[in-house]
């Protein structure tokens, strides 16, 4: 009961901030999000690892949730021969596109966000 009535009280807001596009052969290095964070997998397949290294595979219409501070990578199926290093979050409150790759050539499209609950 007391579950119930705390999550009838909660309220969650998505701020979406980034698309990401990887072509296939590459890596994007992500830095740990000033909060909670997801990916949305619009298209294509891929890994996501944490901060150890473990890795969780995603495809289409996976979300994956990258708590407050944890660098992490996302990374298109196959080999990666190459990779990019975001050092910061962007910031300015508009959606940018980061590209890891071509961006005529995109195999792993997220969307990404901040959540925040109040």
């Amino acid at each position: 009961m007391l579950l119930n009535k705390l999550l009838s009280n909660l309220s969650v807001h998505v701020e979406p901030f980034a698309i990401c596009t990887l072509s296939e052969g590459w890596r994007l290095h992500l830095p740990g999000p000033p909060g909670v964070l997801f990916h949305f997998v619009l298209e294509g397949d891929g890994v996501i690892y944490g901060p150890r290294s473990d890795a969780h595979p995603i495809a289409p219409l996976h979300l994956s949730v990258v708590p407050t501070g944890a660098k992490h990578i996302l990374e298109c199926s196959g080999d990666f021969r190459d990779e990019l290093r975001i050092d910061t979050s962007p910031s300015g409150g508009q959606v940018c596109q980061i590209v890891a790759g071509s961006s005529e050539q995109a195999d792993l499209v997220v969307g990404c966000g901040i959540v925040s609950v109040r």
